[in-house]
């Protein structure tokens, strides 16, 4: 997105429009697509040799949900997106673009999930829990037996053939 200086009156300029996703420069094969345009909405203003931009940033992307793999389309949304470059004179051009970019790469979520009620995938046999439950069993977790034995000893239940200490109450 170029902007001309010398467009942008005193009082600022407001600007609405779209930019194509393929500004976003994602790879093909990634986990995060973008699949609509960008959408935005700034005001510009220029002081003392400083473009200032402010605004916000909308799109769509196709992502990979973290818990069950399906691929489903989220709406992103930048809505403090925030922007100073610098410019020579009041002749020159700023290209947003890379701010753009940035800004909307980082509002993708880092975990995308396909919804809040997503129960993923089972961590034994794969199967998609949102389509239905598998028959397998959840493995025993034995990594707390030793403690238990611990417990024991310490309760007096083994002694190792010493007698037992008796509780005095008072």
């Amino acid at each position: 997105m170029i902007v001309e200086i010398a467009k942008i009156p005193e009082e600022g300029l407001d600007l609405e429009g779209v930019e194509p996703a393929t500004i976003l420069d994602l790879p093909e094969k990634d986990e995060i697509r973008g699949v609509g345009p960008i959408g935005y909405r700034l005001h510009l203003q220029a002081v003392s040799g400083k473009l200032i931009v402010r605004g916000a940033l909308t799109t769509e992307a196709e992502m990979t949900c973290s818990r069950c793999a399906r691929r489903f389309v989220q709406g992103v949304r930048e809505n403090r997106f925030e922007a100073i470059a610098a410019y020579a004179d009041r002749f020159s051009t700023v290209d947003l673009t890379p701010e753009i970019r940035d800004a909307m790469i980082l509002a993708f979520p880092v975990y995308p999930v396909c919804s809040a009620e997503c129960r993923g995938l089972c961590p034994q046999c794969g199967r998609d829990m949102n389509r239905g439950r598998c028959r397998c069993v959840p493995p025993t977790d034995n990594r707390w037996a030793v403690l238990d034995q611990v417990e024991r000893v310490m309760e007096g239940e083994e002694t190792h053939g010493r007698p037992k200490k008796k509780k005095i109450e008072k």
